[in-house]
Formats: structure tokens, sequence, C-alpha cells
């Protein structure tokens, strides 16, 4: 039945910029149907102009009113740029992206990998608000809200980030 109402359009209440990590779907660790989120999958959850010009396209012709960013325990786009880990082929350019984000975080106590997961989480936030005019508005606004989160690999559950 879901399928065929969604089956000409479209209207998902949140958009979901997630990591493409296999142990992370966004559908299934919300317990969502067939149209219910955009969800955009990247390793490293990072905010490219393409990742920010589909969120813009969620919000500003699908109606979206809320974007979540959800970083995940244990991200190997997380770990590799802390380890700065040299990577084959161009599976590097997503570390690139996540980088800027690890000098928020290098005198903080704590687990380094973890304060690194947030970090980038809250980074890539602000990049999205950084190189998109559109998304500004929505939020000045408030008709648009975004949320930074943390999903636990180990117990299934989300946090969401201060």
């Amino acid at each position: 039945m879901q399928l065929k109402s969604v089956s000409q359009a479209q209207h998902p209440f949140a958009a979901i910029l997630s990591c493409a990590d296999s142990r992370v779907p966004p559908e299934i660790i919300f317990d969502e149907g067939i149209g219910d989120i955009f969800d955009i999958r990247i390793p490293g959850n990072i905010a490219t102009l393409e990742v920010i010009g589909s969120l813009e396209y969620a919000v500003e012709v699908l109606g979206t009113r809320l974007i979540m960013m959800l970083g995940h325990e244990r991200c190997g786009a997380v770990i590799a740029a802390v380890k700065r880990e040299k990577l084959p082929g161009h599976i590097s350019s997503f570390v690139t992206f996540v980088q800027p984000a690890l000098a928020n975080v290098k005198s903080k106590s704590g687990d380094s990998i973890d304060n690194a997961v947030v970090a980038n989480v809250k980074y890539q936030m602000e990049q999205i608000k950084k190189n998109s005019t559109l998304i500004n508005a929505k939020l000045s606004s408030k008709q648009l809200k975004i949320v930074c989160s943390r999903y636990d690999l180990d117990t299934g559950e989300v946090r969401i980030l201060a």
C-alpha cells in the first residue's frame, strides 16, 4: 500500500545525511518506510557541493522541514582521517573532507575517534550552512531545522548532539 502511495510523488518528512556504511541504514534505524526519508549516504557523511545540492532539493522541491546529520561510531572515514592513513585510489578523497573537523578535537580528552565522529558531524553541518544560502534562508525563517546526531553501532541508539 505504501509503495503505491509514493509511486507518483514523494513527500519525505526528513532528509538524512549519513555515512554509506552498510551498518547505518536510516530507514531501518528509524523504522520508516518508502518515501518517508530523503536519504543521502556518502562515506564520512561529508557535505560536498553535490550533497548540499541534494539537501537543497529535499528542502526546496520536496518541502522537507528537517535535516538530520547522522554520524556513527567507528566510522572508517573518520578513523582514516584521525590516523592520517594513506588510502588507495580515490578513497582518500573522503578523508580530505573530514580532516578539517579534527582541528576541533586535538586537545579534547576522551576517545579520540569518538570525539572526531562528533566533531565531524558538527563540522559538516557548518559546511552546509556556509555553502547554502537556500538552506540558510529556510533556517532563518524557521521553515527548517538541522539536527546533529550520532548512531551507536553496539546499542542501536541515536543520540542528539548539543
